[in-house]
């Protein structure tokens, strides 16, 4: 989840902040959350939980 996290954080400095007409590019923070969601799902599909 914290890879996630980071990872959305990373997307949104270099492409949210060019593009911030979509909801998801535009707000640091929607897009860590969503990140953070995101890599949680992945964990648990691999089993590193």
């Amino acid at each position: 989840m914290v890879l996630g996290t980071i990872l959305a954080y990373f997307y949104w400095k270099y492409f949210g902040i060019r593009w911030g007409t979509y909801p998801l590019s535009s707000e640091c923070w929607v897009n860590c959350v969503y990140g953070s969601l995101f890599g949680g799902f992945i964990a648990c599909l691999t089993g590193k939980t």
